[in-house]
């Protein structure tokens, strides 16, 4: 790798701030993901109220740009990060797995392959 390359690598955060950010934990994840899959649950209800008028298009235009971050999902909890307990990381990979048609154990051993090279 060039010098250039290397530089843009390296983090500006001071370690001390880093190991701060980087404490994992279950509490702001089930936030995160109660908000997230609750916000797809009222887009829901709002998408069978309208879906005889017009207000439908823009309404599933935003649950369907929300449901995609399912694919993010998925993969943060193949790296096992949104969770400090494994069992959690699992129940989302499955649940981001089946939104996206994914096979959960296949995308976790592909994912690890992908980070091997």
């Amino acid at each position: 790798m060039s010098d250039a390359q290397q530089q843009w690598f390296r983090c500006t955060i001071e370690p001390k701030t880093l190991k701060r950010l980087s404490k994992r934990s279950d509490r702001p994840g089930l936030i995160h993901f109660g908000a997230y899959f609750g916000i797809l649950i009222l887009l829901s209800a709002v998408i069978v109220r309208t879906w005889d008028t017009w207000w439908v298009v823009p309404v599933l235009l935003v649950y369907c740009l929300l449901w995609a971050f399912a694919n993010a999902t998925g993969h943060e909890s193949c790296h096992s990060t949104t969770f400090r307990s494994q069992w959690l990381n699992d129940c989302l990979l499955y649940v981001s797995s089946s939104m996206l048609s994914w096979e959960p154990e296949t995308v976790r051993w592909m994912h690890a392959r992908h980070h091997s090279y």
